[in-house]
Order: C-alpha cells, then sequence, then structure tokens
C-alpha cells in the first residue's frame, strides 16, 4: 500500500527499484570490454609482432599496456555509478547513455582489432597462394 495514496493497489504500483533488462545488459557490456581488449592484447599483440604486421594508431593504443587498465577503470566508474545513483529519470537516462556508449566503444574496440587482423589473414592467404603456384 502506497502512503501517499492509501487506495492504490499493490498491483498497479511499478516496482522500480528492481533491475532491468537494460541495466543487467550495461552491466554486462562494461564488464566484458575490458576483458575482451585484454585478451586481444595477449592474445594477438604477440602476433602481430612476429609476422611485422604495422598497426594503425587505434590499434597501438588498444595493444599498448595501459589500455586495458584505463578501460577497466572507465569501467568500474560506469558500473559503480550505477549502483549509485539514485532510481529514476537521472539513472534511466544514464543508463541508456552508459548502453550506447557501450556499444560504441565496443565497436571501435572490435574495429581497430579486426581490421589488422583481417589484413594479415589476406597477406597470409596470398603468400599461401604463391608458394602452391611454385
Amino acid at each position: 500500500m502506497n502512503v501517499a495514496n492509501p487506495y492504490e493497489s499493490s498491483l498497479t504500483k511499478s516496482d522500480s527499484h528492481s533491475w532491468r533488462l537494460v541495466d543487467f545488459l550495461v552491466a554486462g557490456l562494461w564488464f566484458l570490454i575490458p576483458i575482451g581488449v585484454f585478451v586481444g592484447q595477449q592474445r594477438l599483440l604477440p602476433v602481430f609482432e612476429e609476422f611485422g604486421v604495422e598497426l594503425p594508431t587505434a590499434t597501438q593504443y588498444l595493444l599498448s599496456f595501459y589500455a586495458p587498465y584505463l578501460i577497466e577503470i572507465i569501467s568500474i566508474l560506469v558500473l559503480l555509478a550505477m549502483f549509485l545513483i539514485p532510481y529514476g529519470r537521472a539513472r534511466q537516462r544514464f543508463v541508456w547513455l552508459a548502453f550506447i556508449l557501450g556499444v560504441l566503444t565496443s565497436v571501435v574496440c572490435s574495429l581497430a582489432i579486426l581490421g589488422p587482423l583481417l589484413s594479415l589473414q589476406q597477406s597470409l592467404v596470398a603468400v599461401h597462394y604463391l608458394q602452391l603456384s611454385f
């Protein structure tokens, strides 16, 4: 029963203090972005160095030593803000903004890693075809 309106049914009252699907998506997204960058750094950097792939600036930054830590700090701040901002319109706007920025960040990180990886794959396929022709 609502104290402000004693005649309001408990069935019509919205449970605004529970986490919605978008809250879980944002938390998962900002939890997985640093993990993906760290795994990409650990797995792909030795491959790029071994084959001498020339990396674009964005990829060099992502594969540098400090990039996963910076992204992790941003991720922790976003998740902390999700817990500290009280429920209401401000939190709803923050969650949607964090979702959009998380998707954009993951797309930029993916493209920065996949670009050199695809060029490496194309050059390896070309070398393989050259070896087959001789």
